[in-house]
């Protein structure tokens, strides 16, 4: 009955074909314990994969390749100021300009991955740091689903290159 697993075919009749009803009976109960173990699991690795994707140290920022913010993990919504209402778009919630072109060359598929490094600012023009994103078209099942965007904090690395160059010079 269209993925109805808790309709049961009645049991009425005689010999084989009371037989196959109950058999055909047996086998419901057996799916809907299948059905119901596997979105169990599913629950749980939805779970695992949160708890990671919220606990890393690098935003995490997944779009459609219409630009529709799918899924952004707090360090994301902290680091590109998306606290209080998460932008719709890639277009609104990107404002260094660099990060922008760089997931618009991936929606526009000009590019499967791109690596660029940007200094974000906050609203009030204040530095919050150097940024290292990576930049990458996803897929599943052989098929292009999206783009991902990972930004790493790469501040303090590019202070020590910077010393180190100038301990150098000097």
């Amino acid at each position: 009955a269209g993925r109805d697993l808790n309709a049961t075919v009645p049991e009425i009749g005689w010999g084989e074909l009371n037989e196959l009803s109950k058999s055909f009976n047996r086998m419901l109960v057996t799916l809907r314990a299948f059905e119901s173990f596997q979105v169990d699991r599913l629950i749980a690795e939805k779970a695992k994969v949160d708890g990671l994707v919220q606990n890393i140290p690098d935003g995490i920022v997944l779009a459609g390749f219409n630009g529709d913010v799918l899924y952004m993990n707090d360090v994301a919504r902290s680091l590109l100021d998306a606290q209080k209402s998460a932008p719709k778009h890639v277009g609104e919630l990107l404002r260094s300009k660099t990060l922008r072109e760089a997931a618009l060359s991936l929606m526009q598929r000009h590019a499967r991955q791109a690596l660029v490094k940007t200094e974000l600012m906050t609203p009030e023009g204040a530095r919050r740091g150097v940024f290292a994103c990576r930049a990458v078209t996803i897929g599943a099942e052989g098929r292009d689903t999206g783009i991902l965007l990972l930004l790493r904090d790469i501040t303090h690395e590019e202070e020590l290159a910077s010393m180190k160059e100038e301990f150098m010079h000097s």
